[in-house]
């Protein structure tokens, strides 16, 4: 896998850039986040700042883990971050974030 990078192009063709290989795009939340702050900036969605809110609750949780050894950072991501971004997906998928 590989963050949507323009410097990792390269990877998603094989020697002679002509086909594409079996590569991963992965974008980092990162990347989402920032077009929440941009629609917030522009006319203050609360759609967009739940969006914001969603994603800083991962963000946090990120932090924790990183005072905590590899193995119990592997529990804590999957039990607190997995619920939230299964439940941030079903979010995102409803039309307006849940509201018509």
């Amino acid at each position: 896998m590989v963050d949507d990078d323009a410097g990792y192009t390269s990877f998603f063709y094989d020697r002679d850039g002509q086909d594409r290989v079996r590569v991963t795009e992965q974008a980092s939340i990162a990347h989402a986040r920032r077009k929440f702050f941009e629609r917030c900036a522009t006319n203050a969605s609360p759609i967009a700042l739940e969006g914001i809110n969603r994603m800083n609750a991962l963000y946090e949780i990120e932090r924790r883990g990183n005072s905590i050894d590899t193995y119990a950072r592997k529990s804590e991501l999957f039990n607190e971050a997995m619920p939230r971004l299964v439940s941030m997906n079903a979010w995102l998928l409803q039309p307006c974030g849940g509201r018509a």
